[in-house]
């Protein structure tokens, strides 16, 4: 069955199922997002890529050079959280290696979907 869910308004005194403290961590995680995106400078490569005649190595070094960039947003975006930086050394470790790849592909696949890089550019 198809089930639709109420929209919910928070002006209008809808009440969520969030707590106050998981407010406080999605806002965080939210400011740190906005902080540390990557989307103009993903966006200005891919804008110069697409526009600019150059060969397949600059290409693939541009490429690479998105991936660096996405990875060191991720980095700064993780250890800029408060929740984050309360954890010991160990347990941030242990923490990024068992969620690496969903963070990475999550976080990616919105940095691509801002910056419009699967978009028709014709």
């Amino acid at each position: 069955s198809n089930t639709t869910l109420p929209t919910l308004s928070l002006l209008s005194d809808d009440i969520s199922c969030l707590s106050q403290p998981d407010w406080v961590l999605l806002s965080n995680v939210v400011h740190a997002f906005d902080t540390f995106s990557p989307v103009s400078e993903v966006q200005f490569i891919i804008e110069f890529l697409i526009k600019n005649s150059v060969d397949c190595q600059f290409i693939l070094q541009q490429s690479q050079n998105i991936v660096n960039i996405i990875f060191q947003s991720i980095q700064s975006c993780i250890s800029s959280t408060a929740d984050f930086r309360i954890m010991t050394t160990d347990e941030q470790c242990s923490l990024v290696q068992r969620n690496m790849h969903g963070i990475w592909a999550f976080y990616s696949m919105v940095i691509c979907h801002q910056s419009h890089m699967f978009d028709d550019w014709e």
